[in-house]
């Protein structure tokens, strides 16, 4: 979901200001995803993707951004984010995404790719 705050984030990039939302949050804990929110659910991780432009419907639609977290230890991951900077606990969350818990153990490796899909929206 974009957030409210990814809606500065967008902006703010058309105006040449803030940073490209290329920092990949890996949360676990649970909950639902609101526009208001600003956070993950419990944040685990922030790692630098790899940003993209891709075309899912019409041409250059996708901001696309790949990631991989490598767990230091066991932990369940349930929620995604992108940011616009790599600190955790810094920068204005642009998206965040939910999804069942994918369990690791020290050393197992997720990569995910994040697609974010512009549509076009009556005036």
């Amino acid at each position: 979901m974009l957030v409210n705050s990814g809606k500065d984030v967008i902006v703010d990039r058309l105006l040449g200001n803030n940073a490209i939302p290329q920092y990949m949050g890996f949360g676990s804990g649970v909950g639902s995803v609101a526009a208001a929110d600003t956070q993950l659910f419990v944040e685990v991780a922030r790692v630098t993707g790899t940003p993209t432009q891709q075309t899912t419907n019409t041409t250059g639609d996708t901001f696309r951004v790949v990631g991989t977290y490598t767990a230091s230890g066991n932990v369940g991951l349930t929620n995604v984010g992108l940011w616009t900077n790599a600190t955790m606990g810094q920068g204005d969350l642009f998206t965040k995404s939910t999804y069942a818990v994918i369990n690791l153990s020290s050393g197992d490796q997720l990569e995910i790719t994040y697609n974010t899909i512009f549509v076009a929206s009556g005036v």
